[in-house]
């Protein structure tokens, strides 16, 4: 191949071209190609929003462990919700309408809780740092399980006493 890539516009070549170009290449030519190519931009916009959804892993700034629990939130408070539902049914059923104050406190607490999720995924990284990689996903699921539970236990509660 010589250095006949040098003087080949390695962006003017055809996918089909550049495959050639590169299969003819030895090691060396393939380095030298390699270097001749420009870095990569980082390109936030064309990142998978999925990817960015389930993923917390690598070097993350606040915002974005902040941006991962936020988009969890919703899928929270339905299932809490829907945990509470039965007892809050009752309540109205039954005519007890003032129990809804305690009831909107609640919902409020657990949403302060949950926040307190992301402050200590934050405080796990920078405490720990690589060994928290997975702290996110965990406490998530374990928070999420121990709010449903209580609130499970408080709506049967509301069901035993009214």
């Amino acid at each position: 191949m010589g250095n006949t890539w040098q003087n080949i516009n390695l962006a003017e070549l055809s996918g089909d071209e550049f495959l050639t170009l590169l299969d003819s290449a030895t090691p060396e030519e393939l380095k030298q190609i390699s270097e001749s190519l420009p870095a990569p931009v980082a390109d936030n916009s064309r990142t998978n929003i999925l990817t960015r959804l389930l993923s917390v892993n690598g070097e993350l700034h606040a915002r974005d462990v902040f941006f991962w629990w936020e988009s969890r939130r919703p899928r929270y408070n339905v299932l809490v919700g829907l945990c509470g539902l039965p007892g809050l049914l009752l309540l109205l059923h039954k005519g007890l309408i003032f129990m809804l104050v305690p009831i909107v406190w609640y919902a409020i607490a657990a949403n302060v809780c949950y926040t307190g999720g992301s402050i200590a995924e934050l405080a796990a990284r920078q405490l720990f740092g690589e060994r928290a990689r997975d702290y996110g996903q965990i406490c998530l699921t374990l928070g999420t399980i121990f709010s449903m539970a209580l609130t499970m236990g408080c709506s049967v509660a509301v069901m035993i006493l009214f």
